[in-house]
């Protein structure tokens, strides 16, 4: 009988000790939760980088992003006057106010994606304004900046993951979408 209760008493110590580290061994996880959780890192890295690139054109570390802030503002100021002179006149019209600009010259503008960055930064800077700029690449493969009316804009979506972020970080900055 001792042996027999021995044999009990082991077997309920032992029956504990296994509940016990069933806790502390971690199932291996299934392909999707790993996949998804791959996926949501990434996504946050990307944010993350997005943030950061926003950031440089909120407070430029560079004379040369400076100073493409400013010509961006120079243009616009410019369009504006075409604009309000050119209302004055009833019976001549201007055909074009495409602009050339330093902006336009410059492959991280017109190959890359900074152009979204500079047009964020110029909705977030001119708060008010009525047009947004675009770059318009002409038959001879020239680029020129020109404006398109606030309303008629419709954002890629690299600029719609930037508004999100606008958004989500009103801290950072804040862009009135209407």
């Amino acid at each position: 009988m001792i042996k027999g209760k021995a044999v009990i008493d082991f077997s309920k110590k032992f029956s504990k000790l296994s509940e016990g580290a069933k806790d502390e061994i971690k199932l291996p996880q299934s392909k999707e939760k790993l996949l998804q959780e791959q996926i949501m890192q990434q996504e946050e890295e990307r944010a993350e980088s997005l943030k950061k690139q926003y950031q440089d054109f909120l407070n430029p570390q560079t004379k040369d992003l400076e100073e493409d802030e400013e010509a961006l503002l120079n243009s616009y100021n410019l369009f504006c006057k075409i604009n309000e002179i050119a209302f004055e006149y009833e019976n001549a019209r201007l055909r074009s106010t495409e602009l050339v600009s330093s902006i336009c010259k410059k492959s991280e503008y017109t190959q890359g994606q900074s152009f979204a960055f500079l047009r964020i930064w110029f909705l977030n800077t001119v708060k008010d304004c009525e047009y947004l700029p675009q770059l318009i690449q002409a038959e001879n493969g020239n680029f020129y900046l020109d404006f398109i009316s606030r309303e008629l804009w419709t954002p890629d979506s690299l600029e719609k993951e930037l508004l999100q972020y606008l958004e989500e970080s009103p801290s950072d900055s804040s862009v009135d979408l209407q």
